[in-house]
């Protein structure tokens, strides 16, 4: 069993996008609409490569694009926020009866220090159209747990209650190889709402797998929970997708320390880089959102795991 890839579904550069959404389409969420089709949001570029909202609809029984979004539907911060410099996607999900769109955002000291991350959220009204960065600063930000920089996060929502965050967080910005150490952390909350640290974290190994970011989770086949994220090791940095699994509800992981392949050669747009993905299950299939060359710049690419 494995993956197989649909290819390459969405390139900003083929539409008459805003500016704020110049470049990239990084960071996909999806979010069901109805029927066969879903809302992709995705993190796009202006020129000075601040990233805000995109979105576009697709249909999966059609694998089709069937409406692209040329406007943002939100945008950075002011220049002293902790999103100054960027909306960088993580996941959606429930909470006080209200939808939310969580996210690493990007800020870069005026005084040319090393640029930040701090784990915000965005409200989305039912119309799946309208949202507003959640005012008060960010959701989780840096403190004595979490010291330099968070990255992209994945709530995980149990069925006996209890909600728990994956995000990713930086230990060093050079583990003496050249390449940062940002592991995976967890934090736990009651209501969704309020974060406490838990010591659970994904294993990390120098020279290997140092640098994660963009964790996804969900259950597998057998009874488990299985996460996907992004890796990188020694460097030149270039991402893969690798994955882990879990027997006892995310309290420790085991990590498959191979990249998650999807059973063909690797297409122009994704030949250097594979991240970011988001995986999500629709009438019984798994399908996995994720980008390409870049960061994001080669758009959204798809894959179906059989």
């Amino acid at each position: 069993m494995g993956w197989n890839s649909i290819g390459n579904i969405f390139n900003p550069e083929n539409y008459p996008m805003s500016p704020y959404l110049a470049s990239h389409a990084s960071n996909p969420v999806a979010i069901y609409i109805g029927g066969d089709s879903y809302r992709i949001f995705y993190s796009g570029r202006d020129k000075f490569n601040r990233s805000s909202v995109g979105g576009f609809d697709f249909d999966l029984e059609k694998l089709k694009v069937t409406d692209v979004f040329v406007k943002p539907f939100a945008i950075f911060g002011p220049p002293e926020s902790y999103f100054s410099h960027g909306i960088g996607l993580g996941c959606s999900y429930t909470a006080s009866g209200s939808l939310f769109l969580l996210f690493m955002g990007w800020h870069v000291p005026a005084e040319g220090g090393h640029w930040r991350g701090e784990i915000g959220k965005i409200e989305v009204q039912s119309d799946l159209l309208t949202m507003q960065v959640s005012e008060g600063g960010p959701m989780l930000g840096l403190g004595p747990e979490n010291p330099i920089s968070l990255s992209y996060p994945w709530v995980t929502q149990n069925e006996g209650g209890g909600t728990q965050m994956w995000y990713g967080s930086t230990l060093n910005w050079d583990g003496g190889n050249g390449e940062m150490v940002h592991t995976l952390q967890r934090s736990d909350s009651g209501d969704g709402i309020s974060w406490t640290k838990n010591p659970s974290f994904v294993p990390h190994r120098l020279g290997t797998m140092q640098a994660f970011s963009r964790p996804t989770v969900i259950d597998d086949s057998e009874g488990r929970q299985e996460m996907y994220f992004s890796f990188r090791g020694t460097p030149p940095g270039k991402y893969k997708i690798g994955r882990a699994f879990s027997d006892d509800s995310g309290d420790s992981w085991e990590v498959d320390r191979g990249a998650v392949t999807f059973g063909s050669p690797l297409a122009d747009w994704e030949s250097e880089m594979q991240e970011y993905p988001f995986v999500f299950s629709h009438r019984g299939q798994k399908f996995m959102l994720y980008n390409g060359n870049n960061y994001g710049a080669t758009g959204v690419g798809l894959a179906i795991h059989n």
